[in-house]
């Protein structure tokens, strides 16, 4: 039996009752998390989360985030803005690792092109990658002039708390 994760055009995932996570499809900066870049045409295992009963999924244009059971949080794919959360500007990290992040159990994921989010158990809200529309959450766009006609931004390489969020429901 099987649960299918977020339908994609371009990309595909899913779990298995048994927490196991596979993917398919297009697969340039290792999004797939198969350890290369090579295009997968049906589902493959995800060998790197073997050990770990992935819960959910959020797979974006070039990365990915898989959550477990016990609320950790690993991800794969490019990382040039800091997307992935593991401290770096790494371009491509084509396996799961685990983000750096120490707080309470993660229950939700959501990305952009180039941040991503999740939220702990408590309701906490966190981000990282580029800030660049002020998509992060923390009242600035970071952008900053590295030289002359040169603007950058200053990503967020580990999740950052959003200081003021509140969760808004159908109620």
């Amino acid at each position: 039996p099987l649960r299918r994760q977020r339908q994609m055009c371009i990309r595909d995932s899913l779990i298995t009752m048994e927490g196991k996570l596979w993917s398919w499809g297009r697969n340039e900066k290792g999004q797939l998390g198969h350890g290369d870049t090579k295009r997968v045409e049906a589902p493959r295992f995800i060998e790197g989360l073997c050990h770990e009963v992935t819960m959910s999924a959020a797979c974006g244009w070039n990365h990915t985030l898989a959550l477990t059971k016990t609320g950790s949080v690993f991800a794969f794919g490019e990382n040039k803005m800091g997307q992935l959360g593991l401290g770096n500007l790494t371009d491509t990290i084509p396996s799961p690792a685990q983000i750096i992040y120490n707080g309470q159990p993660i229950t939700k994921m959501a990305f952009g092109a180039e941040f991503s989010m999740i939220m702990d158990c408590k309701g906490n809200l966190y981000s990282f990658g580029c800030p660049e529309y002020g998509q992060l959450g923390h009242n600035s766009d970071g952008k900053f002039i590295a030289w002359p006609q040169q603007i950058e931004y200053d990503c967020k390489l580990v999740p950052l708390q959003v200081a003021i969020f509140i969760e808004k429901t159908k109620n």
